[in-house]
Order: structure tokens, then C-alpha cells, then sequence
């Protein structure tokens, strides 16, 4: 495949660019997506891709003929326009080796080949999510032990928002939202297989995890080990795998990676079997549940 460069909005070889090929399509190369807020808007098949470009970049349209390059409508390649005023588009990824070396990419960038309005074909990748109730299915299938790390100071989800809302106006709560849960570990546990977590929190507690406090001791009832870490606390020089995300570790082999919006609100998880990020969990696990406290001897 061969390019011709259309144009470009930043410094070379670190900007969105937009080429036009010889196969009647244009390739974009632009900032990948990975933010989970935007992903979880789009429907994306095996094979394609997401990036994310400025409006501008498609000015530049202007020179291989078109019209003009002035965007009328938001239609397929563009799938939505950001808070910031870009877009997000998506088509098959580029791998045609030819195209790629005409191009100049960051590891972080990537490149697309949309339809142009001379044809239609278009791209993307993302992350695959499972539910909250896909993840709790995990729990029928784990052998020994389950353990989650916590890292957030706020979290938000649908079965939460009624009790928590209830708790911050000095409301009672029946705890009934909880007994799914209860009846749950209350299984495993009595099976023999543990369920472990460290909460990796700030001092003083922000408001969520003064309420997730004041609930413990009913995950400790139905046999939940629950320690707890305050963040000026943690070993020095530690680092976090899965992204810094939240996860839990089901056998010391698989992980469900938590992807949260920028309020913390509960997306889903991402499986991950991969034997490295999986051995640095275990590590990491291993090193906090040393440290941490058990729940019985916490004192915020």
C-alpha cells in the first residue's frame, strides 16, 4: 500500500496525521483509546481499533480533493466527539508493512484505515469487560483461594448507591442489598477455600471508606479475611501491575482486572491469564497481606 501524506497537527513524528492511500481509503494514525469511559460507548468487532484525533486533522481532506474539510455530520468512521472537542474513530488496525514504514508512529499511537468518503470499510480494538455478576460466577469455579486488592478511595455501583446514599443521611439499613453476597461466601468458605482482601486506603478515610468501614465486619461474619493498608504505609518503592486497577486473584492463576470511570464507577472486569502480570501479582499480594492489618486490630 502506498500513502500520501495529506497533513498533520503537532510536531512530526508525535501528531495525528492523515494520509490518503492507493487503495481508495485514508489512514489516520492518531492517539489509541484506552480510556474505559469511551470504550464502553462503542461497539467494536475482532480486528478494528479506536483512536482518537483532533477535528482539525480532517482540514486536510481539502487536499486530496475533497470538497471541503470541514466535518458535517458525525458518522461512521467517527463514532462519537469527546468532551475536548475530539474524535473518536474506529476501522481495521494497520498492519500492511509497506504502509507502516512510510509512517512514523510512537509506541502509544496507532494507525487506522477507515472508510474514506470514496468508500466504506472501518476499525477497532478494545478491551473485552465482564459484568459484576460474570465476575461473582468466578466464585463457583475457584479451587482454593480468592484474594482482591483495593486501591480507590471511592467506588460507586448500582447495588451500592441506595445504602450508601441511606448511610450519609443517618438512615438504618437492613443490609438485605448484601445477602447475594453473604450467601455466597458463606458457601465458599464453609467449602474450605479462602476469600482475602487488603484495602489499600488514605488517612483520614474519605466518606466511602468510612461507610465500607463500618460494613466489614459483616464480610468477616460470612468468612471474608479482610486486612486493611493505609497508604503512607505501603513498602517503599512498590509498584502496581494490571495498570495500577484493582483485581482479584482467583488459584494464583487467573485475574479479574476492575476498570472503573474517572468517578470510580464500576465498568467490569478484564480477564487476564498472562503468566507474567500473574506472577507479579502474586508477588504483590504476598508483600501486602504481610503488612497490612487484619481487620480486628485496624484502628483509623
Amino acid at each position: 500500500m502506498q500513502l500520501t501524506f495529506l497533513g498533520k497537527n503537532s510536531t512530526p513524528g508525535d501528531s495525528p496525521t492523515l494520509y490518503a492511500s492507493d487503495q481508495d481509503t485514508y489512514v489516520i494514525q492518531g492517539w489509541k483509546v484506552y480510556a474505559n469511559d469511551l470504550l464502553m460507548q462503542l461497539s467494536v468487532p475482532a480486528g478494528q481499533t479506536a483512536i482518537e484525533v483532533p477535528t482539525e486533522l480532517f482540514e486536510h481532506l481539502t487536499k486530496d480533493g475533497q470538497s471541503s474539510g470541514e466535518i458535517k455530520k458525525f458518522t461512521a468512521p467517527i463514532m462519537l466527539v469527546t468532551e475536548q472537542g475530539t474524535c473518536v474513530l474506529q476501522g481495521p488496525e494497520m498492519h500492511d508493512a509497506d504502509a507502516l514504514s512510510q509512517m512514523r508512529m510512537p509506541d502509544y499511537k496507532s494507525a487506522s484505515r477507515p472508510p474514506s468518503p470514496r468508500s466504506r470499510p472501518y476499525w477497532r480494538k478494545t478491551v473485552d469487560l465482564i459484568t459484576p455478576a460474570q465476575r461473582d460466577e468466578l466464585f463457583n469455579s475457584f479451587q482454593r483461594d480468592a484474594f482482591h486488592l483495593e486501591l480507590r478511595d471511592d467506588y460507586g455501583s448500582p447495588i451500592e448507591d441506595t445504602p450508601y446514599a441511606r448511610w450519609k443521611r443517618g438512615e438504618p439499613d437492613d443490609y438485605a442489598w448484601l445477602d447475594e453476597w453473604s450467601a455466597l461466601m458463606k458457601r465458599v468458605t464453609s467449602e474450605g477455600k479462602t476469600v482475602r482482601r487488603v484495602r489499600v486506603v488514605s488517612q483520614p478515610h474519605s466518606q466511602y471508606v468510612t461507610w465500607e468501614h463500618s460494613l466489614t465486619h459483616l464480610n468477616i461474619e460470612v468468612g471474608e479475611d479482610i486486612r486493611w493498608l493505609p497508604r503512607h504505609m505501603l513498602p517503599e518503592g512498590v509498584t502496581f501491575p494490571a495498570e495500577g486497577n484493582d483485581w482479584w486473584l482467583y488459584d494464583d492463576r487467573l485475574l479479574a482486572v476492575g476498570h472503573f470511570d474517572p468517578e470510580g464507577r464500576v465498568l467490569g472486569s478484564e480477564i487476564v491469564e498472562d503468566p507474567d502480570t500473574v506472577a507479579e501479582c502474586i508477588r504483590l499480594r504476598d508483600l501486602l497481606w504481610a503488612v497490612a492489618i487484619p481487620h480486628a486490630e485496624y484502628r483509623p
